[in-house]
C-alpha cells in the first residue's frame, strides 16, 4: 500500500473525531515517529506507512464492533480514490472541507458502533477520572495532616528523651560527687582512727 495521509485516515476512521484520531497516533507510538510516517518537505505533507495504518485498523476494530466486510470496501474505496498516491499541492481547501464534513458526523452514528466493553476495560469516563482525583487528593490531605501530627508527636518525644537523659546525667555526676565525698570521709575516719591509736602507744611508753 502506497503512503496515508491523516486526511484519508480520517475518512477511513470516520467514528474517532479529529482529536480521537490524533490520541491515538500518539499513544500507539506513532506519532512523531520516523519509522511509521515520511514528512516531504517540498509539500509539507506527513504521511504514514502500511504498518502505521495497520496498527490504528487494529486499534479502531478494538473500539467498535463494525462490518468487517463494509469497512474493507471502505478502506479500498478511500484508498482507490487516487488521494493517497498523490502529492498534490493544492490539498488545503479540500482538506479543510474533509475536516469539516467529519467534524459535523452525526454523534449519535458514532455511538452506534462503539464497543462499549472495551472502552470499559481500557478507558476510564472523564467523571470517573475526576472522582478519582478528588478521593486522590482527599487522600493525600489527610496523609500530609496524618503526617504533621505524627512529627509533632515525634518531636515532644525527642524532647521527653533529652530532657531525661539530661536528668539521668544530672544524677549521675550528683552520685559521683556523693561517692568521693563519702570516700574522703572514710578515709579522714580511717587516718583519725590511726592517730588516736599512735598517740596511745605513745602515751603508754611514757608512762
Amino acid at each position: 500500500m502506497t503512503l496515508i495521509k491523516v486526511s484519508e485516515m480520517k475518512k477511513i476512521f470516520e467514528n474517532w473525531s479529529n482529536g480521537t484520531l490524533y490520541n491515538r497516533l500518539d499513544s500507539l507510538g506513532i506519532k512523531g515517529n520516523k519509522s511509521y510516517s515520511i514528512f516531504n518537505e517540498t509539500t509539507g505533507t506527513l504521511k504514514y506507512n502500511q504498518q502505521a495504518f495497520e496498527l490504528m485498523k487494529e486499534q479502531y476494530l478494538k473500539e467498535f464492533d463494525v462490518n468487517k466486510e463494509i469497512f474493507e470496501k471502505k478502506i479500498q474505496s478511500v484508498l482507490s480514490s487516487g488521494d493517497v498516491s498523490r502529492d498534490t499541492r493544492n490539498m488545503n481547501s479540500k482538506k479543510n472541507d474533509n475536516t469539516d464534513n467529519l467534524d459535523r458526523t452525526d454523534s449519535q452514528n458514532r455511538q452506534s458502533n462503539i464497543n462499549t466493553d472495551y472502552l470499559r476495560k481500557f478507558y476510564i469516563l472523564k467523571e470517573d477520572h475526576e472522582e478519582i482525583i478528588d478521593s486522590l487528593k482527599s487522600q493525600i490531605e489527610t496523609l500530609q495532616k496524618q503526617l504533621e501530627k505524627e512529627t509533632l508527636h515525634n518531636e515532644k518525644l525527642i524532647d521527653t528523651l533529652r530532657l531525661r537523659e539530661e536528668k539521668d546525667v544530672v544524677i549521675e555526676q550528683q552520685n559521683l560527687v556523693k561517692l568521693q565525698t563519702e570516700v574522703k570521709t572514710i578515709g579522714t575516719s580511717e587516718d583519725n582512727k590511726k592517730q588516736k591509736a599512735h598517740w596511745w602507744q605513745w602515751k603508754q611508753k611514757g608512762v
